[in-house]
Order: C-alpha cells, then sequence, then structure tokens
C-alpha cells in the first residue's frame, strides 16, 4: 500500500481547515491553515483566512504578514486589501488603510465592505463629507446592506442632521426588523429629539430582541435619568450590571445619577469600582473629580480634573500640546500662557488665576475668547489679553485655564477671593450709565436663562433654566428689572411685553464688557447659573444665583455661601424642579432686601 497516498490531500485538509474554523475551533483551524501554507505557498486562501484567525488572537504583525504574503502571490484580489486595511486600521496606521481601501475599491468599484470601511475610516478622520459619500456609495452597490445603513446613521447623527439619520435607522430596520443594535442606536437619536416615548420604545425592542443587551439597558437608564424616573434608571443601570458586571460605562452612568440624587458615598464607589476595572477610563475619573471637588476633597479632586481632556466631556488637546505644561513649577522670569476653555462663565470664574501667576514673576499671556477680550483687560498688572484662534507666541509653559486651581493647589478655604478682580472698561461704563439715565427705582439685573443644548438641563435634577413666566411673581414687585440676557429664547421673548417692568438689552450687548458696564448700574443681580453670574461675581456685585437641585463643586453641595463669590448668596431648590418656590424665597427676600412692603401674587 502507498502510505503517501493515505495521507489525506493537502485540499483536504484545506477544507477540513474551513470546518474546523466555522465550528468554533479556531485554534486547531489556525493549525491546518499554517499546515497547509507550509508545504503550498501559493495558498492565497490559506493565507487570508489564517491572517483574520492570527488577529482574533491578537498576533496582529503576524496577520499583517499573511496579508502582505497573499496580496504578494496575487496582487489583484479585492478581498485581500480590504482585510489588510482593516488590520491597518486597528494598528491606527491610517494613511497605509485608507491606501488599502483605495486598492480594494479600484479592483472592484462597487465592493461594498471596502466602501463601508472606508467610510468608517474617513469618519474618524474627521473627513465626514467623502465618509457619507463613501456609506452612500456603499448602498448604492448593495441596497439592503444594514451595517451601511447603520453606519450612515451614526454618522448623521454625530452631525445633527437628525431626519436624516432617522432616515437611515428606518430603513436599516425595514431590512432587519429584529436588528437590536438598530433598535438601541434609534432609540438614542428619538432621545436627542426629546421624543422620548418613542425612544422607551425602541430602546425596550431591542431588549425584547436581545435581553442581554446591555447597551440598551444603560441607555434606557439614560433616559430614565432625564425623565426624572431615578428608581427606573438605576434599576436599568444594574440589570446592564447583572449582564456584565465588567461594564465600566454601565458603573460611570451610574455614579453620575447617584451624584445628582445626593448620594455621594454610593457615586464614588461607582467611580471607584469603574476604575478598578479600567484604571484609565477618563469618563469614571472626571466623576469622581466632581464628586471629590463637590464634596470638598480639593488635594484629591484638582489632579482627577485633568481627565477632562481624554473624557468625552473636553475630547481634544491644546494647541500647543508641545508646550510644556505648568504644573506649579517656578514661574519667576518665564512667560507663562493660560489657554481658554468652553464656556464663558469657566474663563471668567478663573481668570482670577491670572493676577496669582503674575505674582509669582510670570509673564502672563492671557488667550481668551473674544466676546471677554476687552472685559479681561481690566485684570490689571502687565497681563497681555490675546484673542483665541489669531495664533500665540512662544512661550515657557501653557496652562488650560481651569487647570490653574490644580497648578496653585487651591484649597476650599484658600480660593483666591480678591474682589473685584474684574472692573469695567470707562467708556463702556460711561456709555451704559448715559443710556440707562437716573435710577427711580432699585435695579435688579435679571438672568433666567442659559444656552438650552446642555446635556445637564436634559433632567429637572440639573436644569439650570427657567422660563420667563415662573418670574412673574418677582415683576410684580416695584423695581426696575433689567435683563442681562445677550439673547432672549424665542417663546420668552414672545411675552416680553407683558411684563413692562422688565427691560431687555438683548439687542445692545456686544460683548462682555457691555454685560460688565450693564451689571455695573444695578444694585443687585439675580442670576441663574451662567457667564451672568460669574461676572457679577467676579465684579464684587451683589449676587443673588438661584440654583437647581443639584450642582456642581463651584456652588458646593449645600449652604448659602460659596467662596468662590463671597457677595453671593444662593438660593437652591428644595427639590428637583422646584423654581416656584426658589422664586417665592427670592421674591420674599427681595422685598425684605429693600424695605418694600410688598407680598408676592
Amino acid at each position: 500500500m502507498n502510505r503517501e497516498s493515505a495521507q489525506p490531500s493537502l485540499g483536504a485538509i484545506f477544507q477540513q481547515a474551513i470546518a474546523l474554523h466555522q465550528a468554533g475551533r479556531l485554534p486547531d483551524a489556525l493549525e491546518a491553515y499554517q499546515h497547509v501554507i507550509g508545504h503550498i505557498r501559493q495558498y492565497v486562501e490559506a493565507f487570508l483566512n489564517a491572517g483574520s484567525l492570527l488577529e482574533r488572537f491578537g498576533q496582529l504583525a503576524e496577520a499583517l504578514q499573511n496579508y502582505d504574503a497573499a496580496i504578494a502571490l496575487q496582487p489583484a484580489i479585492p478581498d485581500s486589501h480590504c482585510l489588510r486595511g482593516n488590520l491597518l486600521f486597528r494598528l491606527h496606521r491610517f494613511d497605509e488603510a485608507l491606501a488599502a481601501y483605495e486598492r480594494a475599491i479600484s479592483l472592484c468599484p462597487g465592493f461594498p465592505e471596502a466602501l463601508l470601511n472606508r467610510g468608517l475610516l474617513l469618519a474618524h478622520l474627521g473627513r465626514v463629507d467623502e465618509a457619507l459619500s463613501s456609506y452612500t456609495r456603499a448602498i448604492e452597490s448593495k441596497p439592503d446592506y444594514l451595517g451601511a445603513h447603520l453606519n450612515r446613521g451614526h454618522l448623521l447623527k454625530e452631525l445633527r442632521r437628525f431626519d436624516e439619520a432617522l432616515a437611515s435607522y428606518e430603513q436599516a430596520l425595514r431590512i432587519d426588523p429584529n436588528a437590536a443594535d438598530v433598535h438601541n442606536n434609534r432609540g438614542i437619536l428619538l432621545g436627542e429629539l426629546r421624543q422620548h416615548e418613542a425612544a422607551l420604545a425602541s430602546y425596550r425592542q431591542a431588549i425584547a430582541l436581545c435581553p442581554d443587551h446591555g447597551d440598551a439597558h444603560v441607555n434606557l437608564g439614560v433616559l430614565f435619568a432625564e425623565l426624572d424616573q431615578v428608581d427606573e434608571a438605576l434599576a436599568s443601570y444594574d440589570r446592564a450590571l447583572a449582564i456584565r458586571p465588567d461594564y465600566p460605562m454601565a458603573l460611570n452612568n451610574k455614579a453620575i445619577l447617584l451624584k445628582e440624587c445626593g448620594r455621594f458615598a454610593e457615586a464614588l464607589a461607582c467611580c471607584e469600582r469603574a476604575l478598578r476595572l479600567q484604571p484609565d477610563f477618563a469618563e469614571a475619573q472626571y466623576t469622581r473629580a466632581e464628586l471629590l471637588l463637590l464634596t470638598g476633597d480639593y488635594a484629591r479632586g484638582w489632579p482627577l480634573f485633568e481627565a477632562r481632556w481624554q473624557s468625552r466631556y473636553r475630547p481634544g488637546t491644546s494647541p500647543l500640546a508641545a508646550t510644556p505644561l505648568w504644573t506649579g513649577e517656578p514661574l519667576a522670569g518665564k512667560t507663562l500662557l493660560i489657554e481658554p476653555e468652553v464656556g464663558f462663565g469657566d474663563q471668567i470664574m478663573f481668570a482670577r488665576y491670572a493676577r496669582l501667576a503674575e505674582q509669582q514673576g510670570a509673564r502672563v499671556l492671557l488667550l481668551a475668547s473674544a466676546p471677554l477680550c476687552e472685559l479681561f483687560t481690566t485684570l490689571g498688572g502687565a497681563i497681555t489679553v490675546l484673542e483665541d484662534g489669531h495664533g500665540a507666541p512662544l512661550v515657557d509653559f501653557r496652562c488650560p485655564i481651569m487647570s490653574l486651581p490644580h497648578a496653585l493647589r487651591t484649597m476650599p478655604d484658600r480660593v483666591p477671593a480678591a474682589f473685584p478682580y474684574l472692573g469695567v472698561p470707562a467708556a463702556r461704563r460711561a456709555l451704559w450709565r448715559g443710556r440707562l439715565g437716573a435710577a427711580r427705582a432699585p435695579r435688579i439685573g435679571l438672568v433666567w436663562s442659559g444656552a438650552a443644548d446642555r446635556y445637564q438641563d436634559r433632567n429637572p435634577r440639573t436644569a439650570r433654566s427657567l422660563s420667563l413666566a415662573a418670574l412673574a411673581p418677582l415683576l410684580c414687585l416695584p423695581f426696575a428689572f433689567h435683563a442681562l440676557h445677550k439673547e432672549i429664547a424665542p417663546g420668552d421673548a414672545e411675552i416680553l411685553g407683558n411684563f413692562p417692568a422688565l427691560t431687555s438689552h438683548a439687542g445692545e450687548l456686544s460683548d462682555f464688557a457691555d454685560t460688565a458696564a450693564l451689571i455695573g448700574e444695578m444694585d443687585l443681580v439675580i442670576a441663574v447659573d451662567t457667564a451672568a453670574a460669574h461676572l457679577a461675581g467676579a465684579l464684587g456685585k451683589p449676587l443673588w444665583v438661584m440654583l437647581p437641585w443639584a450642582t456642581d463643586y463651584r456652588w458646593q453641595a449645600s449652604g448659602e455661601t460659596t467662596p468662590w463669590y463671597p457677595a453671593a448668596r444662593l438660593y437652591r431648590q428644595s427639590r428637583a424642579g422646584d423654581w416656584e418656590g426658589v422664586v417665592e424665597r427670592v421674591g420674599a427676600a427681595l422685598a425684605d432686601e429693600f424695605g418694600v412692603n410688598a407680598r408676592l401674587r
């Protein structure tokens, strides 16, 4: 008997490898593919299949060698270039990955998988128009391509083209009504559109189709939290954690909700558990930082607050990332650039630190958003104010403005409090004094709402804004009220005429120097947590702040005062969403403050 002929042929071994692969016996399948390759170096499909398994096992360099070998043998196979592109994408070798996808598409212009993955890469690189075009081409090539419709919807949602995104998700569901992931993502979008009942239905459908869909349980919890259904939200997070005990995002979301409910110890425990699971999880680091600062633990809170740059809360890096970050080193004879951050109020609040840095011997350059530049010229000293977006000179150190408390080791009992630390430019003061003329009654500056698209405004525990109509009891009192808003929301603008005691200056406020001059003519400012409140505090103006149930560290967890603005008096909600009670207490205090014999109606 011929022993050699009794051995299985290489073709049979290859077919056996495929069967093992399909059966999930992956190590055995890889061994079989490699056996085939060892005998016949021209077996392209064996190289490709072995490469995909090596990728799965995390042996990325070896996988790339297999794809390269397959391409060297037969350069005109589109699949080989697409697989190579996927691996290069995974390795963050983006230019090479894009070239690989382009090569696959040049060989097969209607190659849907290559077009989809090219779109994913282009979206990752921020080339969104090209990404959308790539998704569209994938759909044209394969109209029932679920992944292309789904990812097109994701990108359109990120671009806030919500109607188009919803249409993509709806088309994906026509292709596969049982796609739990699509129902989940459709729920996220409907939540963004504030179509809460429809969003709830989408999440519940995703869970009905896939009871162990942890993401859907978490997203359902987020929606319940926004609807102030706290028990239901916590139960959803707990169900997600029962499915996936090692789910850091579920723990972080639960921590945020517990923080908003004032259950700080439980919230911290959730953060710490999340960070044990994933020590570099920036979102949990940031949530823990907020908790520590809120509870007065500044020593541990400020260092963790730096995680904001790696989190979704404050993504991105400084344009001067190569310049050394100042963390408290001696500044004598050095030049320090203070960089702006997203919020006008944040910049106003922390501008106080510019003088402290100067007192340490630094030449201070303060980079600021354009509407703040003239205001910040009143900081005094030799501080140079530069407009953000116009470049910056070479410096010795840089420091994001909200990192200054960390660099200067701020503690609750050592908050810089030399007031006022901002002033009103003389020309603006004269302009507004002339506009307002002589006062015939106490002047009260009012701010009742901020930007409407803040995440915090999605639930009554943290929502900082109220409607103008809710202030009606105050506006009946015998004072001259002045709106400090640069813009007034359409719904409030429609009823402005119903309150003759309230004067709006929205069309006359060109920047924060104007707002400062207007505040300077007030006897008192009553505001919600907005930039105008911070500005009144920085000017040393008597300030009453109306706060929601859940606040952040600058207003502390309780009490009527804050070390950040000693002239401020805080009026807090007694329960989530209770602006009526706040307005009633503010009105009574207002009448008492000015000796007015008036009662709220």
